[in-house]
Formats: structure tokens, sequence, C-alpha cells
């Protein structure tokens, strides 16, 4: 298997997730039926890199900031002499030593600036050097067992900022780590492992995407009934034609519904008398599933990081499954690295 899979080049997933051991850094890899995993773990957060701080860009010098008295004009504050103010001697001389010490604590700000600018630059130089090793580090590993065709991230919840760029570790993150994040969760290849945690024979089916009649023909034989809840913009000539055909195939009629408004889903309340397997293909976040009955099955297509966290809290007798909580059960083997990978 190794030996074919090198020859003929796999897809990869390279999955990260987040682990509590700031020392070591973890990397698996599993081969499925068709395409490599990639499991790795990092230990990071917005403002920190396994465990060691980075620290925040440092702000820049405002004169304002050195307390020029108010009373000095700008010729003054620079140098000059006073603006044909006349003063005696003593007035003169304390107005001269303001200036001086204003300038004094402009400079020592300037320069401790310097210096933070110089330990932060270095820090972010360190950040990068360490992705950049974890990177080729990941690369060699998945080349080596065969990843060599389209190589695509996935993010657990906690570290999707990490593709936002948000946080000092995102930004180091965005300039050297070049791999594209998966998006192909609603094709046919990534939905079907999803359908062996189908159960019951009653089906709800939210939203389109270019398998679902697919699905639902895979399905079929399981079928007792089938509801269908879409755009009303998306309810075509094409779906009617499509259900009529799966009618006259299977003997199976599909209640179609088309929904109005841009928060039709969100404001969708689904009911069932008994358990039912919703197949979701929506990117609503907010869908409501609390008055399915307990033991009913949730399947989305989608992986919304929003609507896993919704389902935890509002419907939790009904079982939600994804893909990416199918790639991050998946059980770990012993890791190829496992060696100390901060910053100094």
């Amino acid at each position: 298997m190794r030996f074919v899979s090198y020859i003929l080049g796999m897809d990869t997933i390279i999955y990260f997730y987040q682990k509590r051991d700031p020392v070591q850094r973890e990397i698996s890899l599993m081969y499925q039926e068709d395409y490599l995993f990639a499991k790795v773990g990092i230990c990071t957060d917005r403002h920190s890199w396994f465990g060691c701080p980075l620290p925040d860009e440092p702000v820049p010098v405002e004169e304002s900031e050195t307390g020029n008295p108010a009373e000095l004009t700008a010729a003054e504050f620079h140098g000059g002499e006073p603006d044909g103010v006349k003063t005696g001697p003593a007035g003169w001389l304390k107005r001269r030593r303001a200036i001086r010490e204003s300038r004094r604590r402009l400079k020592k700000r300037q320069q401790e600036y310097m210096q933070q600018m110089q330990e932060y630059e270095e820090r972010r130089r360190e950040l990068a050097g360490s992705i950049l090793q974890l990177r080729e580090e990941v690369y060699s590993e998945v080349e080596r067992a065969g990843g060599t065709d389209d190589i695509r991230c996935v993010y657990e919840d906690s570290l999707h900022f990490l593709n936002e760029g948000r946080g000092e570790a995102a930004l180091c993150w965005k300039q050297v780590w070049d791999i594209g994040e998966f998006g192909d969760y609603k094709k046919i290849r990534w939905v079907i492992p999803l359908l062996e945690y189908v159960e019951h024979s009653d089906f709800i089916l939210l939203g389109t995407a270019d398998c679902a009649p697919d699905i639902a023909e895979r399905l079929v034989r399981r079928m007792r009934s089938l509801r269908w809840y879409l755009p009303r913009e998306e309810l075509d000539e094409a779906i009617q034609s499509w259900a009529e055909d799966f009618y006259d195939e299977y003997g199976l009629a599909v209640t179609i519904q088309g929904l109005a408004g841009r928060n039709a889903f969100r404001q969708l309340q689904l009911k069932a008398d008994n358990p039912v397997c919703v197949l979701d293909f929506t990117e609503e976040g907010s869908a409501f599933a609390g008055n399915l009955p307990g033991g009913s099955v949730w399947l989305d297509f989608a992986s919304s990081d929003a609507k896993a966290g919704r389902m935890a809290r509002q419907a939790p007798a009904v079982s939600y499954f994804s893909l990416k909580r199918y790639w991050g059960a998946k059980t770990k083997r012993k890791p190829i690295f496992a060696q100390s990978f901060g910053i100094p």
C-alpha cells in the first residue's frame, strides 16, 4: 500500500489540532481509502507559540507623550527662540530647561521604541523560522508517504484564527504557511464518508448541492419519507423534474418546500414524531434543531464551526456529525515526530 501510493501520488489533508503540551508537537500520518491524512498537533494562540509569549508590535512615539509644556510654542520646543515674547532671564531659563527636559524624554522614548522594535522583529523572525521548519518537515513526511498531489489544510475550531490572520502568531503563519485551506466539503467524494452515520428511515434534506440528488438515491432503500427544504429561488424545474423521476423509479414521493427570505433556514422549526436523519447542505450556523426527537441524527455536510457549537448547546440529544468532526476523531497513531518545537 505504501509503495503503490508513493508511485501514484495521493491527495493530502493536513488537519491541525490544538494540543496542550507546550514543548512538543506531533505529526501522525494515516492512509485513507483514496487520500493521505496528516494530523499535526501544535500549541499556540493569538499571542503565544508553544508556550513562548509573542510581544505586540510597539507603538510609535508621539511628541505629546513627552510632556511638551502647553505654554511653549512650536518654535521654542524645536529649539528656536521665544516668538517675540519678552521674558526676564529667570523665565527664559526656566522655559529653556523645560524644552531640554522634553527633548530628553522624547529621545529616551525613541530609544526605547527602537529597542522594542528590534526585539519585536527578532521574535517575529524566530517565529517565522519555527513555522517554516514545521512546514518543511510536514511537506517532507507527506511527500515521503506519497502525498504528492493536491494538499489542503483543515483547522480545528480553536486554531482557525491562524488562517484568518488575527494575532501575532497568525500574521506570521499567513506569511510563511502557503498551503491553502480545504473547502470541498459538499463535493460527493467528501460527503460519502459521513453516510456511515446515517440512521432511521425518515429523512430531512436541507439546502442544495450538486451531489444532493445522488445522495438521496444512494439512501433511497433506507427511506420511508423524505422532506426537502431549500430556498424558493433554487426550487426550479430541474428539481421538480428530478422529484418526479425519483417517484417513478423508487415509488417514494418527495415533499419539497421552498423557503422565502434571507433568514429562511434560521427561522425554520423542524419537527418530527419519530427520530429523523437530517442531511444538511446549508451554511446556516443558526439552524434550530431543538424540536427534533432525541436520537435524531444531523449530518452537517458544510462542516460549520458555528453550527457545531450551537447544536451541542441547543440539541444535546441529537447526534451531530461533520467531516471536521470525523477527521478530528481519527485515532492517533504513534506520532512520527514528538520533539521540541517552540521559540528559544
